[in-house]
């Protein structure tokens, strides 16, 4: 599923999530929230004090069990 938007709400902490995800040649939308606190927690954990791509990735995969590329 490949990541399209996101969008991030700094009054709520969340990160709105937009994606397409391509079966068998037709692609279907696919949308999902994050806590914005998470990604950075993710990103902590790598001794960084600000979040890149790859952590909203791994984030989305640990919480959520879905597979997103960029």
């Amino acid at each position: 599923m490949k990541l399209k938007v996101i969008e991030i709400d700094v009054t709520s902490g969340v990160v709105k999530c937009r994606c397409m995800l391509d079966i068998q040649g037709k692609e279907f939308p696919v949308e999902f929230q994050l806590l914005e606190y998470d990604i950075y927690a993710k990103a902590a954990a790598g001794d960084r004090d600000s979040w890149e791509n790859g952590d909203l990735i791994a984030v989305a995969k640990d919480k959520l069990n879905l597979d997103v590329s960029i």
